[in-house]
């Protein structure tokens, strides 16, 4: 029989955007089965779109920046060179991160208002503002939104400030994935 599923305008959106320029998923059990340029299939699993990150030395230098919570409050935190904004910010409990840093959801979504600060930061990749464009509140503040699992700590960074929003929006829960 023929059903018919209603989908939000958000997560039709999304599913453009999360497929844009990657092979669809088939079968997670086998990881991302879709065709190259020849048009021959191959399989390609997550860990193939985004370069690894390297480990976090244990040495490495600390950098602290500010958060700035929707209530005013302020918290200063203190991560090493080399993690994310996103690694602080939920070792704390202070953001979701559903999608574990791979720009794949926008519950990291942060605001940098400090146009120095933003300076800074490494440029905004296009699929990083795709996700931002779903990210709840991101019209409060387009220039100043970035995704905090794309902030990765330098020690030029050292006293950046960071406000998170009021609210977040988990689209990974709402993606069908069975």
């Amino acid at each position: 029989s023929n059903m018919l599923t209603l989908v939000p305008r958000s997560m039709v959106k999304f599913a453009r955007l999360f497929h844009r320029g990657r092979p669809r998923l088939h079968d997670h059990s086998k990881g991302i089965v879709g065709r190259d340029d020849g048009g021959a299939f191959l399989e390609r699993r997550p860990e193939d779109w985004w370069p690894e990150r390297a480990e976090v030395a244990v040495d490495a230098k600390d950098v602290s920046f500010v958060v700035k919570l929707a209530s005013q409050s302020q918290i200063r935190l203190t991560g090493k060179e080399g993690e994310t904004v996103e690694d602080v910010c939920k070792r704390e409990g202070l953001l979701e991160g559903a999608c574990d840093g791979n720009c794949q959801c926008s519950t990291c979504h942060v605001f940098v208002p400090e146009i120095a600060d933003r300076r800074k930061l490494d440029p905004i990749e296009d699929f990083e503002l795709d996700m931002l464009e779903l990210a709840a509140q991101y019209e409060v503040d387009p220039d100043a939104s970035r995704l905090s699992c794309q902030i990765v700590l330098r020690p030029d960074l050292d006293g950046l400030t960071i406000r998170l929003p009021s609210r977040w929006t988990n689209y990974m829960d709402d993606i069908p994935f069975d």
